[in-house]
């Protein structure tokens, strides 16, 4: 089932209760249109560790070279690990280059900064780390809609393999809740954001049952 940048916007839109053209959300305000979007995306793919944003890159080090430049649609890094020695490297803390300084060898720890990966202590032979990191979402932007209608370019921005249909509402909600900060209306911002945070209360139990030791048990006098 087709599901498109315009089908988000305005079915965030519809939550609200504007599923009619407004001058202030609507086509004919594009600066308007891409503030909500890129406001309530951001908020979707930031608040959320989401498994369907989750994917990897493989860097391969070279002798020497502590730094690496991760890719453009990074989030955050999930970790690091190489395969063939079986290693996991830990997280630590950008100052600790300063400590580990210029020795070199099985790289054992490493730090995100800027967009970039650098391992600790420096590589001292190639490697090849596997990094899995959870990815941003693209932003319909002003410069690639050419001269094309609005709605028509946002229509051409397929998100159905992306957003899975179970984690539309809530991206739709950020859509709502953006869009009723830049109409100012209080009531219906502070409606969405407790709609929101009673969905993440939902997925937050969901996820930490799925992780727990022990699967959810029923008490078996519960129903009696």
């Amino acid at each position: 089932m087709a599901y498109t940048a315009k089908d988000l916007y305005l079915n965030g839109l519809a939550r609200l209760g504007l599923n009619f053209p407004d001058g202030l959300v609507g086509e004919t305000n594009a600066k308007g249109v891409y503030t909500i979007l890129t406001g309530a995306l951001t908020e979707f793919y930031l608040t959320h560790d989401w498994d369907f944003l989750l994917t990897s890159t493989t860097v391969t080090t070279a002798v020497g070279t502590a730094a690496y430049s991760l890719p453009s649609d990074l989030n955050n890094v999930y970790g690091a690990y190489i395969s063939s020695l079986a290693c996991e490297l830990k997280v630590t803390q950008t100052r600790s280059a300063y400590v580990v300084g210029s020795a070199q060898g099985v790289p054992r720890f490493y730090t995100v900064n800027n967009g970039s990966i650098t391992f600790l202590p420096t590589p001292g032979a190639v490697y090849s780390v596997t990094v899995p990191y959870y990815k941003t979402i693209a932003h319909p932007n002003a410069a690639d809609q050419g001269g094309s209608g609005l709605y028509t370019y946002l229509a051409t921005i397929s998100y159905a393999s992306l957003i899975p249909e179970w984690a539309r509402e809530i991206a739709e909600l950020y859509v709502a809740k953006n869009a009723a900060l830049l109409l100012k209306d209080r009531e219906a911002y502070g409606l969405t954001s407790d709609r929101i945070a009673d969905l993440r209360k939902v997925l937050d139990d969901n996820v930490r049952k799925s992780t727990a030791p022990v699967p959810p048990q029923t008490r078996w006098d519960w129903n009696q």
